[in-house]
């Protein structure tokens, strides 16, 4: 079947928003619910023990994260300020990945 048939049918969108759209969502609500929710709601038992990887303090760390995976993933689902919302996305789970857990994509975390 060629594309036009498809784009007859309705199976494909006419447009990109549609798509970006969707990505916004998948992506933001993502990282909202895997990652900042369970940060959100434990602030107060992960505070002293959360790491920190560039020297502000494990509250001020934390802080940060959770403001990172919940307010601009919110950001990126409503589509304001995305592309700051994506870069401070960006940064944090550049830092989290490399700083925190070394690089490894597998095996047990260095979250202590």
């Amino acid at each position: 079947m060629n594309i036009r048939k498809l784009l007859q049918l309705g199976f494909l969108p006419r447009s990109t928003d549609a798509g970006l759209l969707v990505l916004r969502l998948w992506l933001g609500l993502s990282l909202l619910l895997l990652h900042g929710w369970t940060k959100l709601t434990n602030l107060s038992d992960m505070a002293g023990k959360f790491p920190d990887p560039i020297g502000f303090g494990s509250s001020a760390s934390l802080a940060l994260a959770v403001f990172a995976e919940v307010a601009c993933a919110l950001l990126i689902v409503a589509g304001l300020f995305t592309r700051a919302a994506a870069l401070t996305q960006t940064i944090l789970m550049s830092v989290a990945f490399f700083v925190v857990h070394k690089g490894a994509l597998a095996g047990p975390s260095s979250i202590k």
